[in-house]
């Protein structure tokens, strides 16, 4: 919600069933609040996989990705951007858990990997975060929507292997 206020672009969030029928059962995306490694991301549709509407999920606005990236911040400092590849298994979640691949990000046109810096620092800012991974989406228009905050980013093998050119 922190996010969503601080103006940044962010998929829409439904607070309530309501809402959703009301908007014509878009298809949403199913996160559990403490989640961890994509375990729980279902997508709910109308017809199939309708949510039951817990506190202990968030239910965000599906957008069909182009691309995502995660953005490993340190405060305002990018420690590392990879993009992630859609895992071979499908699914709306692009993680590690999930058969996701990740790949430095080298792409400099249209100052992408600026644009993700500013966004994901202006995330942690919002949310009071000093660490943090800010996963981001591009959609299909090339707009950049943050997906989410990870307070507990894993911090693994692979992701450590990330961190020490940094320093």
């Amino acid at each position: 919600q922190r996010i969503v206020q601080a103006g940044l672009p962010m998929p829409l969030l439904y607070k309530n069933k309501q809402q959703w029928i009301r908007d014509g059962y878009p298809d949403l995306v199913k996160k559990p609040r403490e989640g961890e490694g994509g375990r729980g991301i279902i997508l709910c549709q109308k017809d199939q996989n309708i949510p039951e509407w817990r506190f202990e999920n968030i239910y965000q606005l599906y957008i069909d990705k182009k691309r995502e990236f995660r953005s490993m911040q340190i405060g305002n400092l990018s420690a590392y951007i990879v993009e992630k590849s859609r895992p071979t298994r499908g699914g709306v979640c692009w993680n590690l858990h999930q058969g996701s691949e990740w790949h430095w990000l080298t792409e400099m046109k249209h100052g992408l990997k600026e644009r993700i810096k500013e966004l994901a620092t202006r995330t942690l800012l919002a949310i009071d975060y000093d660490l943090g991974g800010v996963d981001l989406m591009m959609d299909e228009e090339d707009n950049l929507l943050i997906l989410e905050a990870n307070s507990r980013p894993g911090i693994g093998p692979e992701n450590m292997k990330l961190f020490v050119p940094t320093f």
